[in-house]
């Protein structure tokens, strides 16, 4: 019966709406697992005993997986914050912690400020984890009109998918690596500094992914040469892959480092 069960589940997955996911499987393990290479001693151990010895990487998709129990409904905006292009800065910083058009940013802050309070708390540990992946995504914080890059199809492999599942999923799977390769591959060749934690790095990484996303959306033409797209484009996602994780490492040094 179990068995029957998981294959069930297993199989939903594969027509769930493509906006759910941010990176993917690969992608949010890539994170996970580059931020505990990154994180300092301390913070491994306190991490490791809240998430009772599961590796960062392990847990990382928990808050995708999730969404198939009824007590985590309503979630979904957690996990995207959809923003309208030409934002200036300061226009930004006031939408980006709105809860419309998706809670991603303002969930992110009061998770840090939650787990800072009671860091034992396993469920929001696992949550952060996951929503500081999907922030990293740049259409994640896609445009409203178009759901998050949803509605913007093109043709990769001879497939009709939309850019949002490209860089999702599509483009970390091209290079046929497992996350274990690929983030030992990111760690050695991208060499992101894990700065202190401060009041406002949230908003900074957040603006840093918003200005991501109009690259993006202007590189979807170019999508149907998938050799030469990939070529051209790789580097970028595995730049935001590699703040991510340096980031995540910044913000559990920030709350478990000193526990």
């Amino acid at each position: 019966m179990k068995k029957n069960i998981t294959i069930c589940f297993l199989v939903g997955l594969l027509f769930v709406p493509q906006a759910v996911w941010g990176w993917g499987l690969i992608g949010h393990r890539v994170i996970g697992e580059l931020a505990q290479k990154k994180m300092s001693p301390a913070a491994k151990k306190n991490v490791d005993a809240v998430l009772k010895h599961a590796s960062v990487a392990m847990v990382a998709n928990w808050g995708d997986f999730v969404r198939s129990d009824d007590k985590y409904k309503g979630q979904e905006v957690w996990h995207y914050k959809d923003i309208a292009a030409n934002m200036s800065r300061e226009d930004f910083n006031k939408e980006a912690v709105t809860e419309n058009n998706g809670e991603l940013i303002f969930r992110v802050q009061e998770l840090i400020a939650k787990l800072k309070k009671d860091p034992n708390n396993e469920e929001n540990l696992k949550m952060l984890i996951h929503l500081i992946g999907d922030m990293h995504m740049p259409l994640h914080m896609g445009r409203p009109d178009d759901k998050g890059g949803n509605s913007v199809r093109l043709t990769w492999q001879g497939r009709n998918i939309s850019i949002h599942a490209l860089w999702d999923e599509a483009l970390i799977e091209f290079q046929k690596l497992s996350y274990t390769e690929y983030a030992d591959h990111l760690f050695r060749t991208r060499v992101v500094k894990v700065n202190p934690f401060q009041p406002d790095s949230v908003l900074n990484w957040a603006w840093g992914t918003y200005q991501t996303a109009q690259k993006v959306y202007d590189s979807a033409p170019e999508a149907e040469n998938q050799y030469k797209y990939n070529y051209k484009y790789i580097g970028l996602v595995e730049d935001r892959l590699a703040q991510a994780g340096a980031h995540l490492a910044s913000v559990l040094n920030y709350i478990y480092g000193n526990k």
